[in-house]
């Protein structure tokens, strides 16, 4: 079996009190899931190739609405990345 690598993603909204995004996650532009998180939580872990990979997280509804996140990465094998979505509120 080749080797793989795993992502998962992890909202940081520190100062937004116990709010809930719903997002749609994406590894090249493919979703591979949708959840809903609050700070601190991380979605389930997604499989896919060692190597270059451009991750994304979008907000669905609520306040961050249309926010996406458009992330390069290198992915080694064997290994858990985890893309970190900062959503900031003042």
């Amino acid at each position: 079996m080749p080797p793989a690598s795993t992502v998962e993603f992890r909202v940081e909204s520190p100062f937004c009190g116990p709010s809930a995004y719903p997002l749609r996650l994406s590894i090249d532009s493919v979703v591979v899931g949708t959840d809903t998180l609050r700070d601190g939580q991380t979605s389930p872990r997604f499989a896919t190739t060692p190597g270059q990979h451009r991750l994304g997280a979008a907000v669905t509804g609520g306040t961050f609405s249309g926010f996406a996140l458009d992330t390069a990465v290198t992915l080694r094998a064997d290994t858990v990345f985890t893309e970190v979505v900062n959503l900031y509120c003042s």
